[in-house]
């Protein structure tokens, strides 16, 4: 079960803005607030931050084997609402061939093959959505630098599949 933070409310659900305009919103807002609550270290978030309303949505699981149906879901609903593979960018902090969920995801969904890449891989590239997997796995994917750099690719959401042993 996905938890995201804030909730928005029905009005504002509705006044988002459409997938067209939406495209030059990004959440540094949002992904500021969500990694001021994983790390203390993190510098409070600042109001001047661009905010695209969409709440970093956190995703936990306990076995790495969970993440592959909550993925599946998750994309599923990010296609019914009309998102295309070249929208969603799926990312892990290891090497795409050391991540099981995005394995799956290659067999399943060929289509998103061209999309998926490690974190350090994607300097400079954007989505609309990105989806981070794998994270809190270890010292290295649970690193504020880490989740940042791959939760800054997007210009209007973030999924994260989260580790449950240690999500704060």
């Amino acid at each position: 079960m996905a938890t995201v933070y804030p909730r928005l409310s029905d009005a504002e659900l509705e006044a988002l803005p459409s997938r067209t305009e939406a495209s030059i919103y990004r959440n540094a807002y949002e992904i500021a607030c969500w990694l001021k609550e994983r790390h203390d270290a993190v510098a409070e978030p600042g109001e001047y931050l661009p905010s695209s309303q969409k709440a970093v949505a956190v995703y936990t699981w306990k076995r790495p084997q969970d993440q592959w149906p909550l993925l599946q879901r998750a994309i599923a609903e990010l296609e019914q609402d009309g998102l295309q593979p070249q929208d969603i960018l799926p990312l892990t902090p290891f090497k795409v061939a050391n991540s099981q969920v995005l394995q799956a995801l290659q067999k399943q969904k060929p289509q998103y093959n061209e999309r998926m890449f490690n974190v350090a891989a994607v300097k400079g590239l954007e989505a609309p959505v990105v989806i981070l997997v794998d994270m809190n796995t270890s010292v290295w994917a649970a690193n504020p630098k880490v989740e940042y750099l791959g939760a800054s690719q997007e210009r209007v959401n973030v999924l994260v599949f989260i580790s449950a042993q240690d999500f704060k």
